[in-house]
């Protein structure tokens, strides 16, 4: 009887690699070239039995047809990194965390994949090449024509659209010498239901699934990330975890292989728009023994050259058609660092980083005109930009020096405080500059005639709006300043530039903001565009000076930044309107993606970031990073009112200590939440459960009565049914008391379950009213 064996591979444990001490960067230069080409070896072989486990995902291999791609030699030493296996392969995947299984069933209807596909093409490090080769036995047999076509046609999925992203990492895999096993699984079936698995120990989210959508409008297909975590992280899927913080460490751990400290950036912009930089990146080596980098630039930029610091040319591979558009920069150094190690690269580039708009022009690029990583970390920069001498400059940072030269324009620009990233902009502008003792100098780049060409093609009842609207934009900015200084503290930069961008959003850089054209477009009557103003401006507290760890912090710079603008509205605008933008929110929360007949996938929370937008859950970005984490500081700031004076000092000492213990710092939600239990005396991780990592949306059914005692007083007795959340959600909910006309007392309501009943203390007379969650303290809906 033939003996059969089966092994199970444990990924999470990271096996070392073959040593390495140097590679050839030619070898690594064609390594990578072969991987992106490769074809199968004409060589078939057929598994024993084979299980691949790793963390939340386990495939079985049974009898099958296998063949490797060829392998690639790096410092004399033979790597084999994929292969092709098509039969029976039972797969089993359910993420280990609460959120990340909800994404499963926005996308699959169930919150696991178990089930049989027909191929796969896998990508894997040293370690699981051996133990594959320990199970399988070749056979007497070639591949068809038709098999062949298949495969190309699988490992096309790694590469489509010029996507290195596969490539890079399994070679960087290869030649890490501590090891790091990159694992990478495209599963399908004929083609249909794919799905592809990564595992990527140099991320800091180990583990990403993909699932595999059609354009339907264009023919197009694209692979969408459903799930992506750090191996860290896990929750409550087996066990129970009732009074522990499921998601301290759901950020997982940064991996960057280098730390940047300072660019030295030579630019020049031309007539025509036409953009030409060297830019000297210096950095500590963090990852040791690493020869290869990715880095990123505005997709517009072509890359001429990169050097070394010895003015060494080095190998780099970029594309035009990359699958995200982002067009990484991979970089093959001369030698391996080592950890500690500082050094720089020079970068030499040219492009388009403008867009032209009635003979005008204007950048396109916000901080991507420079190479750098996607990456938290702070360094300082000192810029010089040469521009056309009839047009102005506006940069951020201290301006030491501004002449011209020939006919053009030169500035020179110096950021002396380490921050995350930095802009400039250019074009035919006049400078307005505003000033008012106690705050940083104002200035304002607005083009007139633009703005009148613009008005001369609208109506007549709109014409003049966008036009003259300097005034109107320092009045906001100068308020907003003055406000947020208030609530948080001084403002952290030596002056305001505010240049105007064209598109529909802004950007915040270190005292300096692209203004998009909705805060142009006219002056303000009922709050938006002041609100949308005042968003940017506090980017300078929040976004700027308290950076976000993750994208899963994001909330702590889009949606402080938006509650700020609403402050500025309550304050320039009024309680009543400020009431008002809640409710806008709170609705437009409630009915995303209601249809005529039925409804649409529910909202992600908001600690899933930017993944809040999906083809499943299209435009919630905005609606739960923005709108929605708004609320939640809303929520924080009504539960620390004290209601005996309504008092808010809590709230903005607390707001204060988290501005300046973080300033200059990247935060993350967990930092925010120790403080606000500091300020709050409580464990706030049921809070941050339901409103940051959770997405329930309560509706409250109020009703009370009144019953007269035996001594003539009256009792309330209320009670609560609550809608659309679980049977643990509970929330401090505040009730409106009207003794008299326009008397108010409050009281705070700790609601809890589906069912709950409270009874109010013995009153003299009946109140005018009960009125359930006043002041829009809690986002929910309220029938009573």
């Amino acid at each position: 009887m033939k003996r059969l064996f089966k092994y199970i591979l444990i990924l999470a444990v990271i096996y070392p690699a073959a040593g390495l001490d140097a590679a050839e960067p030619g070898q690594l230069y064609t390594a990578f070239e072969t991987i992106y080409n490769s074809k199968p070896v004409n060589k078939i072989f057929t598994f024993d039995s084979l299980t691949i486990q790793h963390k939340d995902l386990t495939i079985r291999f049974d009898s099958g047809r296998f063949v490797f791609f060829p392998p690639v030699t790096i410092d004399t030493v033979e790597h084999y990194y994929g292969g092709y296996y098509s039969g029976t392969i039972r797969t089993y995947y359910c993420p280990g965390l609460d959120i990340e299984r909800d994404q499963m069933r926005r996308f699959f209807e169930t919150d696991k994949i178990d089930r049989i596909y027909e191929n796969v093409t896998i990508l894997f490090g040293d370690s699981l090449h051996r133990e594959i080769r320990n199970h399988i036995k070749p056979i007497n047999d070639t591949l068809t024509e038709k098999e062949s076509q298949r495969i190309d046609n699988e490992f096309f999925w790694f590469t489509r659209k010029e996507n290195r992203y596969y490539t890079y990492w399994i070679l960087h895999s290869l030649i890490h010498p501590d090891g790091g096993q990159f694992f990478s699984a495209n599963l399908s079936s004929g083609g249909s239901d794919r799905v592809i698995y990564i595992f990527n120990p140099f991320e800091r989210e180990e583990v990403r699934l993909l699932k595999h959508y059609w354009y339907w409008h264009s023919g197009g297909e694209f692979m969408e990330t459903v799930c992506s975590y750090s191996v860290h992280a896990s929750d409550t899927i087996s066990g129970d975890s009732a009074g522990t913080d499921i998601y301290a460490d759901i950020n997982g751990t940064a991996r960057p292989p280098i730390r940047i400290f300072h660019y030295d950036i030579d630019g020049s912009i031309d007539r025509g728009g036409k953009f030409d930089a060297a830019t000297e990146v210096s950095f500590e080596v963090i990852e040791s023994n690493s020869m290869m980098l990715e880095m990123f630039l505005h997709p517009e930029i072509k890359v001429d050259s990169v050097l070394d610091s010895m003015g060494h040319h080095l190998d780099f591979l970029r594309y035009v058609d990359d699958a995200n558009k982002s067009r990484p920069l991979y970089i093959i150094l001369n030698h391996a660092y080592k950890t500690g190690d500082t050094t720089s690269l020079n970068f030499y580039y040219h492009g388009k980083t403008t867009q032209d708009y009635s003979g005008r022009f204007y950048i396109t690029a916000g901080s991507n005109w420079y190479p750098s990583l996607y990456s938290p970390d702070r360094a300082l920069y000192d810029i010089v930009l040469r521009t056309p001498k009839a047009y102005r400059c506006a940069g951020t940072g201290s301006l030491f020096e501004s002449k011209v030269v020939g006919d053009q324009l030169v500035t020179r620009w110096k950021v002396g405080t380490p921050t995350r990233n930095v802009s400039f902009s250019v074009g035919a502008v006049k400078l307005h500059e505003f000033s008012e003792a106690g705050l940083p100098p104002i200035e304002i780049y607005f083009d007139h005639d633009l703005h009148r060409d613009i008005a001369g093609n609208l109506s007549q009842a709109i014409k003049v709006k966008g036009v003259g609207l300097e005034p109107s934009v320092s009045e906001d900015i100068i308020n907003s300043i003055k406000l947020f200084t208030e609530y948080f503290g001084p403002y952290p930069f030596g002056q305001m530039r505010v240049s105007e961008c064209r598109a529909l959003h802004g950007e915040a850089f270190p005292g300096f903001i692209h203004l998009g054209v909705p805060g142009w477009y006219r002056a303000d009557d009922d709050g938006y565009v002041s609100a949308y103003r005042a968003h940017e401006v506090a980017h300078q507290w929040w976004g700027v000076s308290v950076g976000y760890e993750t994208y899963r912090d994001q909330w702590l710079s889009e949606g402080f930044a938006e509650y700020c603008g609403l402050l500025y509205v309550q304050a320039a605008f009024g309680q009543d309107r400020f009431i008002e933008f809640l409710r806008e929110y709170r609705e437009n929360i409630f009915n995303v993606r209601k249809f005529m007949f039925e409804d649409g996938k529910e909202s992600g929370p908001i600690a899933m970031g930017y993944r809040t937008q999906s083809t499943q859950t299209p435009g919630d970005y905005g609606l739960i990073i923005y709108e929605k984490a708004a609320f939640c500081l809303h929520m924080l700031r009504n539960m620390m009112i004290d209601f005996s004076t309504m008092n808010e000092d809590a709230f903005f000492n607390m707001m204060r200590e988290f501005y300046t213990t973080y300033r200059g710092k990247s935060a993350s939600t967990a930092d925010f939440k120790r403080l606000t239990e500091k300020y709050i005396g409580i464990d706030m991780t049921w809070f941050f459960d339901q409103w940051v990592y959770g997405n329930n949306l309560p509706t409250y059914n109020f009703v009370y009565r009144f019953d007269r005692d035996s001594t003539g007083r009256y009792t309330a007795t209320c009670s609560v049914h609550s809608e659309g959340v679980d049977e643990n959600f509970k929330m401090y909910v505040p009730l409106e008391i009207e003794i008299d006309r326009g008397r108010m007392a409050y009281i705070r309501v700790l609601i809890e379950g589906p069912e709950y009943s409270f009874s109010l203390p013995s009153l003299p007379k009946i109140p005018l009213s009960l009125r359930l969650n006043p002041f829009e303290s809690v986002l929910a809906r309220v029938r009573q």
